[in-house]
């Protein structure tokens, strides 16, 4: 059967091999397997007199939404249909169409947009929002330091913190308190500190960047929580120091992975290694960042709230004018169902009410479906979830045969490495990655093949 129709693959026992086989490689339970295998069966039922060259992203979309809200179903009931019908798209079928689905924001933990989600949290200086952050301390430690965390939450996001680091300062702040183990504000010295930090090299033995990252989180938390500077804490006993090489993949291995990736995936991953980008740099850029006739891409609010000039691949730019294209589309269908417009940062969608709504804000990769946004109550279309990628990527080097840790920033370290080969200067790659030191940059010249500096090994010379 060339074309079936859907409703014939049921009874088509190679079908349900392949599917069997493939949850098995995936390290399914095998208990759970014939539950996976009834929920594809049941999405197939649904889509009769319909060929497998008419299942479209759409149909697909309409169906996960109705299991998304089906009031029946429990929540991991849920997650596990929509991991069926992923699977059995994507690895069985083998259709493009799979990879254009934010298969992540049909999960029933993702009906709404998380008020601590890496994007919008930044705008969450409303006051009732910022105690429900502190409410997540423990309840003795809110009844302890309630005002100093308040405090220290309110200054992270007044002076545009990123959520990651907010989570992160809030982690070591907790970490740090809870080692304290005392309400009184006034016996938090510098020797508590010192002594925490020595508890982390010595009895945690964690890595020296971990301790740098501790250290800083505590300075701000005396600075800004407490209100006071942090004195000499010289002289505490350091982690010991490891210099990790980033990870990089050879051409070769590259044009692997690529050769595994299609649809959305593949040009995602095109721009993390052809642009240098980060994750999220690429899952949140608007389409006003895509400049064709410079051909350059305009990364907007990176690492440190920077803004910096990418170069566009010129091969993914037929690529990138037809996701434009998509996402003018969508838009469309958002405007005439009065869809909110799209999430504007640092106060804009006060400022310009209608800019939300002109295509040019619109996210280059937007979720295949709306959302709530704890916020403010709005129904939003946001950027597609990054983990979808993440496991995308994982998986194709996985598939390719690379023996190497694979994941998402590994592109960005090769992007670096392949531009000192070829002969770039070290400023320019600097530029290009956003970094402020270009010792941060130097780290690359340590793992790049140096033309004309090929050390030979003695046991190839005999």
């Amino acid at each position: 059967m060339k074309n079936p129709y859907l409703h014939d693959l049921l009874a088509d026992n190679k079908v349900w091999r392949d599917f069997t086989q493939q949850l098995e490689e995936k390290r399914i339970n095998q208990k759970s397997i014939p539950w996976y295998i009834r929920r594809a069966q049941s999405f197939l039922s649904k889509a009769r007199n319909t060929r497998l060259s008419e299942l479209t992203d759409e149909r697909v979309i309409q169906y996960l939404e109705f299991i998304s809200h089906d009031k029946v179903m429990d929540d991991w009931q849920v997650n596990q249909a929509v991991d069926a019908v992923c699977f059995l798209m994507r690895d069985i079928f083998k259709l493009s169409s799979s990879n254009q689905i934010d298969w992540h924001s049909f999960k029933r933990d993702e009906n709404y947009i998380s008020q601590q989600h890496a994007t919008l949290v930044r705008e969450l200086d409303i006051p009732e929002l910022i105690e429900q952050r502190v409410a997540q301390f423990d309840q003795e430690l809110q009844d302890a330091y309630g005002r100093v965390l308040t405090k220290l939450v309110r200054t992270l996001r007044v002076r545009n913190y990123s959520a990651r680091t907010e989570e992160v300062y809030l982690m070591w702040a907790r970490r740090f308190l809870l080692f304290y183990g005392n309400t009184s504000i006034e016996g938090i010295t510098d020797q508590v500190v010192r002594n925490f930090l020595e508890h982390l090299a010595l009895e945690r033995k964690v890595a020296p960047n971990t301790q740098k990252q501790a250290l800083n989180a505590i300075v701000f938390l005396f600075r800004f929580g407490l209100e006071r500077e942090i004195g000499n804490i010289s002289g505490f006993v350091k982690a010991n120091s490891a210099q990790r090489l980033p990870v990089v993949l050879s051409q070769k291995e590259v044009q692997l992975i690529f050769s595994k990736l299609s649809g959305l995936h593949y040009l995602m991953t095109g721009l993390l290694y052809g642009s240098g980008l980060r994750l999220m740099e690429c899952i949140r850029m608007r389409v006003q960042d895509v400049d064709f006739d410079y051909h350059q891409l305009m990364i907007r609010d990176g690492k440190g709230m920077k803004d910096r000039v990418v170069p566009l691949p010129q091969r993914f730019e037929s690529d990138l004018q037809q996701q434009i294209e998509k996402v003018k589309k969508i838009h469309e269908k958002d405007l005439l169902l009065n869809i909110e417009s799209v999430y504007l940062p640092y106060a804009l969608e006060r400022k310009y009410p209608n800019a939300g709504k002109e295509l040019g804000w619109q996210y280059l990769f937007p979720s295949s479906r709306i959302a709530a946004d704890q916020r403010t109550g709005k129904t939003r279309r946001h950027h597609i979830h990054e983990s979808g990628l993440q496991k995308m990527i994982k998986q194709a080097g996985q598939e390719a045969g690379i023996r190497k840790r694979v994941h998402s920033h590994v592109f960005r370290h090769s992007f670096a490495t392949h531009l000192l080969e070829a002969g770039y200067d070290i400023r320019t790659v600097q530029d290009l990655l956003g970094h402020s030191d270009v010792s941060t940059t130097m780290i690359y010249t340590h793992v790049m093949n140096k033309p004309g500096l090929n050390v030979q090994s003695p046991m190839d010379l005999i």
